[in-house]
C-alpha cells in the first residue's frame, strides 16, 4: 500500500473512533446540557456525528482492506465529505461558547483532513 492509502486508512479510522469517543463520554458524563433540556436539535446533530464517525471507520477500513476497489473508493469520498461538512459546521457552537481548546481542534482536524481530501481526489 502506498503512503496516499495508509492515510485514506488510518486518519478516517481514528478521527471516526475520537467523534464516536467524544459523544459517548459527553453524552455518559452528561455534558451536553441541549439534552437535558429536551432539545431536537442536538439529538439530531448526534447521530448524524455518529454516522459520520461509523461511515469514516468504515471507509478506513475498506481502503485497508483494498483501497482500489469501487467500493472503497466511494465509501471513503463519502466518509471524507461528511466529515467536511461536519468540520464547516460544528466549531460554531464552540466558536459561539469562545471555547479555544476545542476550537484548536477543529484546525487540527482540518490539517489532517486537508491532505486525506487530496489524496482521494488525486487517488493512489
Amino acid at each position: 500500500m502506498s503512503f496516499s492509502d495508509w492515510y485514506l486508512a488510518i486518519v478516517p479510522i481514528l478521527i471516526g473512533a475520537g467523534m464516536l469517543a467524544f459523544w459517548a463520554v459527553a453524552v455518559a458524563n452528561r455534558r451536553v446540557p441541549e439534552i437535558e433540556a429536551g432539545g431536537i436539535e442536538i439529538r439530531f446533530h448526534i447521530v448524524a456525528e455518529v454516522v459520520t464517525g461509523i461511515v469514516l471507520i468504515a471507509g478506513g477500513v475498506a481502503v485497508l482492506r483494498d483501497g482500489e476497489t469501487l467500493f472503497a473508493i466511494v465509501l471513503s469520498s463519502l466518509s471524507l465529505g461528511m466529515l467536511t461538512y461536519t468540520l464547516i459546521v460544528s466549531p460554531g457552537y464552540y466558536v459561539e461558547r469562545r471555547n479555544l481548546p476545542l476550537i484548536i481542534v477543529f484546525a487540527g482536524f482540518w490539517v489532517v483532513t486537508i491532505p486525506a481530501i487530496i489524496f482521494r481526489l488525486v487517488g493512489s
